[in-house]
C-alpha cells in the first residue's frame, strides 16, 4: 500500500485555475484594454436579479450578476459567473457556467444541446416543484436530465435533495438516490456517492414474495 501511495504521489501534478470572480475581473480588464486580439469578441454586463434566501422563512434580496456574451465568427456563447443566478435568475436561457469545474479532469465533454428540452435552470425548478408536490418520479427524471445537460449544477442538486424529505422504499425513491449518487460523484465525493448507490439498491421495490426493506419480521 505504501509503495502504491508513493507511486501515486509521484504522478500527481499541481495545477491551478482562476476562480470565477477572478476570471470575471481579468476579462473586464481585458475588455477595457481591447484584449486579446484573437478574433474573439466579448462583452460583460451587469444584470440585476432577485436572489432567493432559503431558511426557516424563505426571502429574497436584490443582487447583481455578471454575464458575458462571447462571439467568435458565427459561434456565440452566453456565460454567467454566479451559479445561483444560472439556476434562479430569469432569462438565463442557454447560458452556461463560466470556468472549469473544480473536479474536471482531462478534456471537458461538450455541453449537450437539445432544442426541445427546457433549460437546466427551468428543469431544476420543475424538480423542486415536483418534490414539494410529492412527485419523486418527475423530480428524479428532471434532475437526471439536469446532470447530463449541465454537470456544474451538481452542488445545487445536492442542496435541493438535502432540503427535501426522503421518500419510503419505491422505485422513485431509488431513482432519486441514484441521482444523488451521480451528483456526489461529479463533485468528487466518492464515499458519499457509494452510500447513495447502496441506499438506492435498498429502496428499490422488492421482488415478489420479498418483504420491503424495514418491514420484514424478525425471527424469534
Amino acid at each position: 500500500m505504501e509503495q502504491e501511495l508513493s507511486e501515486l504521489s509521484e504522478k500527481l501534478e499541481t495545477t491551478s485555475v482562476l476562480d470565477r470572480e477572478d476570471l470575471c475581473d481579468r476579462l473586464m480588464v481585458w475588455q477595457e484594454l481591447s484584449l486579446p486580439e484573437t478574433g474573439i469578441d466579448y462583452k460583460i454586463r451587469d444584470e440585476t436579479w432577485t436572489r432567493p434566501v432559503f431558511g426557516e422563512v424563505t426571502s429574497t434580496v436584490e443582487a447583481v450578476a455578471k454575464r458575458a456574451r462571447i462571439e467568435r465568427g458565427r459561434e456565440r456563447t452566453d456565460v454567467v459567473f454566479d451559479p445561483e443566478f444560472l439556476v434562479f435568475g430569469e432569462g438565463t436561457g442557454d447560458a452556461t457556467l463560466a470556468g472549469l469545474r473544480p473536479w474536471t479532469t482531462g478534456e471537458v465533454p461538450p455541453r449537450i444541446a437539445v432544442a426541445d428540452l427546457a433549460a437546466p435552470g427551468e428543469l431544476l425548478e420543475r424538480a423542486r416543484t415536483a418534490l414539494r408536490a410529492a412527485d419523486p418520479t418527475r423530480a428524479a427524471v428532471d434532475l437526471a436530465v439536469v446532470l447530463r445537460l449541465e454537470p456544474g449544477l451538481a452542488p445545487a442538486i445536492l442542496d435541493l435533495l438535502a432540503r427535501s424529505p426522503r421518500a419510503g422504499p419505491s422505485p422513485a425513491a431509488a431513482a432519486l438516490e441514484l441521482v444523488r449518487g451521480d451528483a456526489y460523484r461529479l463533485t468528487g465525493r466518492s464515499a458519499e456517492a457509494e452510500d447513495a448507490y447502496t441506499a438506492a439498491a435498498h429502496l428499490a421495490a422488492p421482488s415478489p414474495g420479498e418483504p420491503a426493506p424495514g418491514t420484514g419480521k424478525e425471527e424469534l
